[in-house]
C-alpha cells in the first residue's frame, strides 16, 4: 500500500540547462501536500545527475533513454498514492501543486 501524498515524477536525459530553475519551483510550492520527487534518468552524460541529486528523494536510471519508459521506471520507484509526471525543463508556478490536488 502506497503512502499519503504525491510523488512527482520527472524524466531526464542532459536537462542540465534548465533543470535547477525548474527544481527550484517545485521546491517553492505553497501550500502543498506532502511530496517526494522521483527522477527517471535515461544516462545524462552532463551535470544533470548532480543537480538532480541535490533535490530528489529517489533517482534512477532507466536504459531505455524514452520519456514513456523512464516515467513508468519513476513511477514503479515512487512511494506516494498520487502520481505527477513532471518535465525537467517547465517552471511550476507556486501554486502548481495545491491547485493541481
Amino acid at each position: 500500500m502506497k503512502k499519503p501524498g504525491v510523488s512527482i515524477v520527472m524524466t531526464t536525459l542532459n536537462e542540465e540547462r534548465y533543470i535547477e530553475e525548474t527544481l527550484d519551483s517545485l521546491a517553492a510550492q505553497k501550500n502543498a501536500p506532502k511530496y517526494e520527487l522521483v527522477i527517471s534518468d535515461g544516462g545524462s552524460r552532463d551535470g544533470t545527475l548532480r543537480i538532480a541529486k541535490k533535490y530528489a528523494d529517489v533517482v534512477v536510471h532507466e536504459p531505455k533513454r524514452t520519456v514513456s519508459a523512464g516515467r513508468q521506471t519513476g513511477v514503479l520507484a515512487s512511494s506516494c498514492d498520487l502520481i505527477a509526471c513532471v518535465n525537467a525543463d517547465t517552471y511550476y508556478p507556486t501554486n502548481w501543486l495545491s491547485n493541481l490536488i
